[in-house]
């Protein structure tokens, strides 16, 4: 997997100029996902595991951001 080609889940509020909180293990390590459709997919599995019936990346505040190094 080419690392330019991730992408990560995040938080962003726009009031606010900090930094988005980006989804991450409880280690503290980031979760890389391959593609867009990746990440969708998990957040999907993850809202339907807890019955929230949120659309992803459209009713729950949560973007992807492509990783840039």
């Amino acid at each position: 997997m080419n690392i330019e080609e991730q992408f990560v889940v995040a938080v962003c509020d726009i009031n606010n100029k900090k930094l988005p909180d980006v989804l991450s293990e409880d280690d503290g390590s980031i979760i890389f996902f391959e593609n867009e459709l990746e990440a969708k997919d998990f957040l999907q599995s993850l809202y339907e595991s807890r019955d929230l019936t949120l659309i992803p990346l459209k009713e729950d505040c949560i973007t992807l951001m492509r990783v840039q190094w």
